[in-house]
């Protein structure tokens, strides 16, 4: 009888161990750096947040074996998701150049993706189920970080940035600062906005145009006050990938989309003059 129940004991042990390790999800704490597998998550257990690594990836980094004049860009879509609520999407962006990069946000923290592996090599694709972000969570004041947050570009579809409807009043440009005025429903959460030229590319006329694009993230605020402010972003990247690509500075019009279900169809123009 004992040796049964010893050899019962003994099988059950490989059971829980695979059971163990196919459980996709994992835990760790704010502060600390995790690794997550595209198509699984990582359970922030201080701040009851569920993060899912199974959005869309954009790689346009550089490859290890290439020269490229413009250092290029890794940018995921993370699912995020607080214990007893509603699950949103947000965007992050990692680069070799730190003037690029973007956390992903929630209501009270930023997530930031330190890395994405594996670099791009040419002319090998990647597959999803091989990228493994790395990613930490840190505390923040809610809302958009202090100061004027820069563009981002994005090779995501315009429609993907139309997160949260708004109205576009107004399109002023002062030196390097693009100032949009905008009208939304809420009043009960912080709202977090995030401008980007998508895609990362001019069309060719003079002066060069460039779409831009302004993401509201609203998170499930259903109240319904009407507020309307003055949002302002630092464009200098848009002049800098200008002088990278033409080798000088000159006249570029940007094509501000107001908010759209389907498909991008009403801007309003104005000319960026970068010195």
């Amino acid at each position: 009888m004992r040796k049964s129940l010893i050899f019962s004991l003994f099988l059950a042990i490989p059971v829980i161990l695979i059971l163990s390790c196919s459980d996709s999800t994992f835990q760790v704490q704010i502060g600390d750096m995790a690794d997550i597998r595209y198509g699984n998550s990582v359970y922030i257990s201080d701040a009851g947040l569920t993060i899912t690594f199974d959005g869309e990836v954009f790689d346009s980094r550089c490859p290890m074996n290439a020269y490229c004049v413009w250092a290029g860009q890794a940018e995921v879509e993370f699912t995020i998701q607080k214990d007893g609520e509603e699950a949103v999407v947000s965007k992050a962006i990692v680069s070799p150049n730190p003037l690029l990069e973007k956390p992903a946000r929630y209501p009270g923290y930023e997530i930031r993706m330190l890395q994405l592996l594996p670099y791009p090599v040419a002319p090998v694709p990647t597959d999803n189920s091989s990228r493994i972000a790395t990613i930490r969570v840190n505390e923040s004041d809610g809302g958009n970080d202090p100061g004027i947050d820069p563009v981002h570009f994005s090779n995501l579809p315009p429609s993907d940035l139309m997160v949260d409807a708004f109205e576009l009043e107004d399109v002023g440009i002062s030196g390097d600062i693009l100032t949009l005025t905008v009208s939304y429903s809420g009043g009960c959460k912080d709202h977090d906005f995030a401008l980007y030229m998508a895609p990362p590319a001019f069309m060719e006329s003079y002066p060069v145009q460039a779409n831009i694009y302004l993401e509201h993230q609203a998170y499930n605020d259903m109240c319904e006050a009407y507020i309307t402010e003055d949002l302002q972003f630092n464009i200098r990247p848009i002049a800098e990938k200008y002088f990278l690509e033409y080798g000088e500075y000159d006249d570029i019009n940007l094509n501000v989309f107001k908010y759209f279900e389907d498909q991008p169809s009403e801007y309003i123009r104005i000319t960026y003059s970068p010195e």
